[in-house]
């Protein structure tokens, strides 16, 4: 039986790119985009992600 492991994606570093109109790096990525990078991992575990947010980390709030 695989493993099953749940990626909470928050935005954040590693779903940035620079918007060349505010001239800033801003969260753009979405979760199934980073997921396909890591597919390997498949053949130990089902990937599953949950979109929580699309923030920088900064920007995370206790509310959250």
């Amino acid at each position: 039986m695989k493993k099953r492991i749940v990626i909470v994606f928050t935005g954040g570093t590693i779903s940035m790119e620079i918007d060349e109109s505010m001239e800033a790096a801003v969260p753009s990525k979405k979760g199934e985009a980073l997921i396909k990078r890591i597919q390997e991992f498949s053949d130990i575990a089902e990937l599953s992600f949950d979109h929580f947010l699309s923030v920088p980390s900064p920007y995370i709030s206790i509310s959250d």
